[in-house]
């Protein structure tokens, strides 16, 4: 897959909710644990497109605590 391609990590997440609701037992496991790393690839992505927007901004106060801890 090409890295410049865009793709709806949320929509994916929701649509794997909802198949989640459908199935039973392990079925719904394991779509409830794919909903949950789409949501994380969602956020992944929108981290990585806020750097992207940042033309050499300072990090965030957290981010610096987090270096040096």
């Amino acid at each position: 897959m090409r890295s410049d391609a865009k793709i709806d990590y949320q929509h994916k997440a929701l649509a794997a909710m909802k198949m989640a609701v459908d199935a039973s037992g392990f079925e719904r496991v394991k779509w409830v644990r794919l909903a949950q790393a789409w949501q994380d690839m969602a956020r992944w992505q929108d981290v990585a497109g806020e750097r992207e927007g940042r033309d050499a901004a300072a990090p965030s106060p957290s981010v610096v605590r987090a270096d040096h801890d």
